[in-house]
């Protein structure tokens, strides 16, 4: 989406990102770390991963990096939205909030931990499924 002569909406990205793994496509590249000087179309970095939602519950690290702070302890009840884990790389943090609303399961990671991209940080069973 970077090439596309105009900046898409939020949304339609959120959308097309969705259809590919609705496809099957297992990793997305949604993003870059560039400045939005030279990329303008990737400006929206941050409002496009929290716009991505997993319906699975499942978090993972959005980048390779450690992990600063998790918010939140195993069986904790956890609203859609609320942050649970911060993970810094090149002095850029990112904050994963929780996609869905439910018990958070699953905690995989510890302050100071090292992840990989993709790695899985959380788990939380969605609020229908914890009832």
């Amino acid at each position: 989406l970077q090439n596309e002569s105009t900046v898409l909406p939020v949304g339609v990205k959120a959308e097309f990102v969705a259809r590919l793994v609705d496809a099957g496509h297992t990793v997305v590249e949604t993003t870059s770390f560039v400045h939005p000087k030279w990329v303008p179309q990737l400006a929206d970095a941050e409002e496009l991963l929290g716009a991505i939602t997993c319906a699975d519950g499942v978090l993972r690290s959005p980048m390779p990096g450690t992990v600063l702070a998790v918010k939140a302890a195993e069986g904790d009840r956890v609203a859609e939205g609320q942050p649970l884990v911060v993970v810094e790389a090149m002095k850029m943090e990112h904050t994963v909030t929780a996609p869905v609303a439910g018990v958070l399961t699953r905690l995989a990671v510890r302050p100071g931990a090292g992840v990989a991209l993709d790695a899985v940080l959380a788990e939380i069973t969605p609020e229908e499924a914890a009832s």
